[in-house]
């Protein structure tokens, strides 16, 4: 049943293209048609044996290369070529392509640290790759150099080399540093022997919210291949939060035969902090201390309190009290002695 529509629906189009291919303007329009066609042709024919121009990218590769050779530096893995010639051998070079230049390692290193393709060797090598009747018209680029090494690299240190902000609310909770602490480079022995460290480019990354993570390349070192090129680089970053604690009032430099009462004897302190370090601060982290010597130069019964230590990762660290009362004592048997 399908198909017997399916041939009905395609004999009514048949039909409908014979009726068209017999009024007038249609035979006017397919004689016009076949007059392009044929001079489209003859047009073709007449260019395929016209001589002409163009250019074509050639790969340039290279063969039977060690497995312990690392390339420090390398040509484009191709050269552009202009030739001249039929418009039929043009045509054929666009759809089987010019075969790749091959090099063979083995034969141009010779043991050393680098070679290279001057130009009449790379047209030679183009030209063998080019039918007889072809003219090679350029070259570019004209030389090719290879440098490597076949020596172990040199394990170094990797320095990052970046700056970070953050809002308000959040802090560095670490240092900026890069999941991998050393690189490995290779170079010859005149070039490796005055390196120390690898430092990435340097980077700067503001208002941060949140740890970041980025890949940062390494920076370049002339003569030399660092592998891997770029790292991935942590910003650590927490959120802050308050803490209060009750330190006790230190008095320093007091001599041996006195004594400092202070009243109070504690007071509050409260402090931003990592959420991570919540835990591990603790009032022995603080030294909130009054000064003997300041005491004794001065009048009155209260003495101004200071924070002389805390942890590097606190911040806005407040007192419940800016001062303190005091008693001075004197021992008076360790004084007559």
């Amino acid at each position: 049943m399908i198909f017997n529509q399916i041939a009905d629906y395609l004999k009514d189009r048949w039909n409908s293209v014979k009726r068209w291919a017999k009024e007038e303007r249609s035979k006017e329009i397919l004689t016009f048609a076949g007059f392009v066609v044929l001079s489209t042709f003859f047009w073709a024919l007449f260019a395929l044996n016209e001589d002409g121009v163009s250019n074509y990218r050639v790969p340039l590769r290279l063969e039977n290369v060690p497995d312990k050779a690392v390339f420090i530096s390398e040509p484009e893995p191709y050269v552009d070529v202009r030739v001249r010639d039929k418009g039929m051998v043009i045509a054929s070079y666009y759809i089987n392509r010019i075969s790749p230049i091959t090099v063979d390692f083995s034969v141009y290193s010779k043991g050393r640290n680098s070679f290279s393709l001057n130009a009449s060797q790379i047209e030679s090598m183009v030209r063998n790759n080019l039918r007889n009747s072809s003219t090679l018209i350029s070259v570019s680029p004209d030389t090719a150099q290879w440098i490597y090494s076949l020596d172990e690299g040199r394990r170094l240190p990797l320095v990052v080399q970046g700056k970070a902000t953050v809002i308000p609310q959040c802090v560095l909770s670490g240092d900026i540093c890069a999941l991998s602490d050393s690189v490995t480079v290779y170079a010859p022995a005149s070039v490796l022997k005055r390196l120390t460290e690898v430092k990435t480019e340097s980077f700067e990354v503001s208002a941060l919210s949140d740890s970041l993570r980025l890949t940062v390349k390494t920076e370049k070192i002339p003569g030399a291949r660092i592998i891997p090129d770029s790292v991935e680089v942590i910003v650590p970053v927490e959120e802050l939060t308050l803490k209060t604690l009750t330190v006790p009032v230190i008095v320093q430099n007091t001599p041996r035969d006195w004594s400092v009462l202070t009243f109070p004897s504690v007071v509050n302190l409260t402090c931003m902090m990592p959420v991570s370090k919540f835990a591990e601060i603790k009032p022995e982290s603080f030294l909130v201390s009054v000064d003997f010597n300041s005491l004794r130069k001065k009048s009155g019964t209260k003495a101004a309190l200071q924070v002389l230590s805390s942890p590097e990762n606190v911040r806005n660290i407040q007192l419940s009290k800016d001062s303190v009362e005091y008693i001075i004592e004197q021992d008076v048997l360790s004084a007559s002695h």
